[in-house]
């Protein structure tokens, strides 16, 4: 378990109200943590934002006009700190989301760990492409994990292969998707 000491500060951006009232109700006590009631993007403005009323971890934004939209910035435009650990998990967005990052990230590679959701076909709904993701995470220079929950552990990739599975088990048509943890660190990692 990841614990935030006392000089840590923990950002949390989520752009459905619902959900960040409860985000609200759920760290009122506690002094190292910001919300902000907005989407992370490449780009600063608003987006349509497509709710899903089963599944309220499944809200995303959209390039369809929905009648909804979410205030999107710019991670860089809006964090001042040293990036730590990193968790983007956007139904799509996470190219849009790093792309907003990469100052932030680049500045904080040398002790970064990140979280990332890879799912080829929600990124292609968003106008991206896994290859742009990994190509983005590639220029920090980050070591890559494919988190396996059901075996619960860390299955070493390389961005090709990650590449590879992107366009055959995981291609946009099968609607795959899996965890990667890209970081800094060298060598092996015990998870426990």
């Amino acid at each position: 378990m990841l614990e935030v000491g006392a000089g840590g500060l923990v950002l949390a951006f989520e752009p459905d109200v619902t959900n960040y009232r409860l985000l609200e109700t759920n760290t009122t006590a506690l002094d190292n943590v910001r919300l902000f009631n907005k989407a992370l993007g490449n780009e600063a403005g608003e987006m349509s934002f497509a709710r899903d009323e089963t599944n309220r971890g499944d809200h995303r934004l959209s390039l369809t006009r929905t009648g909804d939209s979410a205030e999107v910035v710019r991670g860089d435009d809006v964090i001042d700190c040293m990036a730590q650990v990193v968790k983007i998990d956007t139904q799509g967005a996470e190219a849009m989301v790093v792309g907003g990052l990469m100052q932030t990230l680049a500045r904080s590679r040398s002790d970064l760990s990140m979280i990332i959701e890879f799912w080829p076909q929600a990124l292609e709904q968003l106008g991206s492409t896994a290859g742009e993701l990994l190509d983005q995470l590639e220029t920090l220079q980050l070591n890559f994990w494919i988190i396996d929950h059901e075996g619960e552990q860390l299955v070493t990739a390389t961005g090709d292969q990650l590449r590879a599975l992107a366009e055959t088990i995981m291609a946009p048509e099968t609607g795959g998707f899996m965890n990667i943890f890209a970081t800094s660190i060298e060598g092996e990692i015990a998870v426990s």
